[in-house]
């Protein structure tokens, strides 16, 4: 896994449409220059699902525009990257 150091930009939290499920997203500033095949980008906001008391402990500690620090995993199969918040 690899540590990308982000800003805190926002937070969200929702239920799903059967009430069923909580949701709990952090969404983070990365702003370093990165190359994707053609795509090119300066800055990109992640959103990142995470636990509850994962959630309550950034929002009760961390200000917007705080440092977080996010982890994140290329998943080979289905070729997409999982991120996961280091608290």
């Amino acid at each position: 896994m690899e540590a990308l150091k982000t800003k805190l930009v926002g937070f969200t939290h929702f239920k799903s449409k059967d009430k069923t499920k909580e949701f709990y997203v952090l969404n983070c500033l990365y702003t370093e220059p990165m190359e994707v095949g053609q795509l090119k980008s300066e800055a990109v906001i992640i959103p990142v699902f995470c636990t509850e008391d994962q959630y309550n402990y950034v929002v009760e500690n961390k200000q917007i525009y705080d440092d977080v620090m996010i982890l994140c995993k290329a998943n080979h199969k289905t070729q997409k990257l999982n991120y996961k918040i280091e608290v």
